[in-house]
Order: C-alpha cells, then sequence, then structure tokens
C-alpha cells in the first residue's frame, strides 16, 4: 500500500495522485519487552536492541510510555490505539527490515512508524474513529518508503525525530485534526520533508522544524487552518508548497510565518510532465486566503517555470503577502501571474516583482 496521494513535480499543474496509504508491521518474531515501571495510572515498557517494539504496544494500554533504549531497529511499528507515547531514548535508528510484511507494508514500500485508526479499511482508507492522542518522540528513521504517517488522527504529536533518506515523506499527516509537528528534520525525501494534507479542519502546527535535500522541503496540500511557523527550510527544490489539487474543499486559510527559507535552489525534473522545478522559495498553486508574514525569503534563484521568492500561480486568490524580508530571489522577489487575484502585499521589504508594482 503506497503513501497516500504520493506525488511527483507533474501535480504543480494538476490534481494529481492516487490515494494508497502505507503500512507497516512488525517482522521481529518474539516481543520480550517488559514493563519497567508501573503506576495506577500508566505503565512505562521498556525495548531493547534485538527486541521487538511492535510487541510492547500489542501490550500496551492506554496512556503507556514505550521507550526504546539506543540501538538500531530493523523493523517498523504500527499504531492503532490512543493516548500512546513512543520515545526514543538515546541515539535510536529505526530502519527497514529485511522483509517488512504487515498492515502499513505493501508494494515493497515501508513505512517506519504508522498512526491509523484501529477500524481503518485499507482498501477504501475509510474508518468510524480517529486515533486520538499519539505522541512519537526523538526517533532517526532512515530508508523507509516514508519516514513516519499519520492517517485519520486526531492530536497526532511528533517531536524531535530526523528522518533522513525515506523515498517519499520524511513525516506527514493525512487527514489529520490537531496535528503538531514541532522539533523535527527532515532532509533526502523525494517527495517533502514535512507534509500536511487532505484535512479540511486540520488546525495543524508545524513549527521549529529544519528540513533540506528534498522535492518540497514543506507541503501543504488541500487543507486548510495550518500555520508553518518558525521553520528553516533550505536546498529544497521548492522550500514552501500550499497547493489546491483540485478537491472540492480546496487550499486555503494557512498560514506561513516568521520562517527562513533560502537557497532552494535544487532541480526536480518530471520528464513526463516536462517540467523542472527549482529555484522557488513560497509557492501558491491556487491555494486561496492565506496569510504569508514576516518570513525571510532569500537567494531562491534556480531558474524555472516555478521559480521566485514567493510566487503566486494558479489562481491563488485572496492572500495576504504582508512584512516579508527578501532579496536575491530570481527572477523576481514576488511574482504573480494574472490569473491570481484580489491579492494583498503590505510592507514586503523586497526589491523585484512581477509585475512591478509590488515591490515598487
Amino acid at each position: 500500500m503506497r503513501s497516500p496521494r504520493r506525488m511527483g513535480a507533474a501535480a504543480i499543474g494538476l490534481a494529481l495522485g492516487s490515494m494508497s496509504l502505507i503500512a507497516l508491521a512488525p517482522t521481529i518474531p518474539s516481543a520480550t519487552a517488559a514493563p519497567a515501571a508501573a503506576s495506577r495510572h500508566h505503565t512505562t515498557h521498556v525495548v531493547h536492541p534485538v527486541q521487538s517494539i511492535q510487541a510492547a504496544f500489542n501490550r500496551a494500554r492506554r496512556a503507556d510510555t514505550v521507550i526504546v533504549t539506543a540501538g538500531t531497529y530493523h523493523q517498523s511499528v504500527v499504531i492503532q490505539k490512543n493516548e500512546l507515547t513512543l520515545r526514543a531514548r538515546g541515539n535510536v535508528w529505526l530502519r527497514p527490515a529485511a522483509s517488512p510484511s504487515g498492515v502499513c507494508d505493501a508494494d515493497e514500500d515501508t513505512v517506519g512508524i504508522c498512526v491509523i485508526p484501529r477500524d481503518i479499511d485499507l482498501n477504501t482508507f475509510t474508518y468510524t474513529i480517529r486515533s486520538q492522542s499519539v505522541t512519537v518522540e526523538g526517533f532517526h528513521v532512515a530508508g523507509f518508503g516514508d519516514g513516519i504517517v499519520g492517517f485519520g488522527t486526531r492530536n497526532l504529536h511528533i517531536f524531535g525525530v530526523h528522518a533522513v533518506h525515506n523515498e517519499g515523506y520524511g513525516m506527514a499527516s493525512f487527514d489529520g485534526i490537531g496535528s503538531v509537528i514541532a522539533g523535527n528534520s527532515a532532509s533526502g525525501s523525494q517527495v517533502a520533508g514535512v507534509y500536511v494534507g487532505d484535512s479540511p479542519r486540520a488546525h495543524a502546527l508545524v513549527m521549529h522544524n529544519r528540513v533540506w535535500n528534498n522535492q518540497f522541503g514543506f507541503f501543504i496540500r488541500h487543507t486548510h487552518l495550518v500555520t508553518v511557523r518558525q521553520n528553516h527550510s533550505w536546498h529544497n527544490c521548492i522550500g514552501a508548497l500550499l497547493l489546491d489539487d483540485g478537491e472540492p474543499e480546496g487550499s486555503r486559510d494557512n498560514r506561513v510565518a516568521g520562517n527562513l527559507v533560502a537557497r532552494n535552489n535544487h532541480a526536480c525534473v518530471d520528464e513526463d510532465a516536462g517540467m523542472t522545478l527549482a529555484g522557488a522559495g513560497i509557492v501558491l498553486f491556487g491555494s486561496d486566503h492565506n496569510a504569508v508574514v514576516h518570513n525571510a525569503v532569500l537567494g531562491n534563484n534556480r531558474r524555472s517555470d516555478i521559480s521566485g521568492g514567493v510566487v503566486l500561480f494558479g489562481e491563488a486568490n485572496g492572500n495576504t503577502v504582508a512584512g516579508n524580508f527578501l532579496r536575491n530571489n530570481k527572477p523576481a522577489d514576488i511574482r504573480k501571474d494574472p490569473t491570481s487575484v484580489r491579492n494583498h502585499f503590505i510592507n514586503n521589504d523586497c526589491q523585484t516583482s512581477q509585475p512591478g508594482w509590488i515591490c515598487a
């Protein structure tokens, strides 16, 4: 089962991607992690190298914590219970098993940590009750199809994770409400370092993350009410992309504030679409009524159809771009195509724009 709605560079002009979630399962034969400490309210389960993280979760109950001690674990984890914490203690690396299999693995695509509802139907991606209040902290997640994925969650928290060279997404929240993705890093993802999507009532916070060497540093798609704040995005093809992919609810009412978006000059080529993505800082493609405020957008200057500092294309309407500091972006610090209307450009410190009146 592939990641939900994985996509490449061709997405900028099209609503594309087929919905397919990721799957994951334990491949460790025995589960030997034992509870280390207990109280009337919760139990802490401690997992050591060679033991199964999944086995500890299978025993865990509401409000329990699973602590994974330092080492490398060739396994993956699926969480389908509520109010649980998965925490790394020390330097913990999660890598794919030699023969992954299970509910979140399919077509040779793997997920490091997968958080999904207990009653989800993975053929139709339908469920009745969301996964609630799961926290993941402190892992290095490397070499999977996708690093960490939540689908159908409420109050998913991802803290202090380092996602490295995962094929699709470093960290992703699909159809989530109240997700918090904070204090993480993601590099080497062929789609996005951090993704929030398919969530018309997202109420999500993406804060204090570092993303580099991805196709998209931050990818916000078909989503309302996401705040992307005080992050650093560099050396991606696009630093941050807000995309309306044609779904009925659209993309709108998000906030991109106080970020450093610099030198996103890697080139991502989609030969089938005949398109190259490169040199773009913050791109709003068809996304409406967003606030892009108080960002530093610097040195995004490798020429492509979508390049520039802050770029509004494809009927991106009613947005506010205000108080940003922009320098050395090409072909312009701020770009707007003729189809994007009723936008407000206020007190930006910029030198070049298309059309010229924006930075005049």
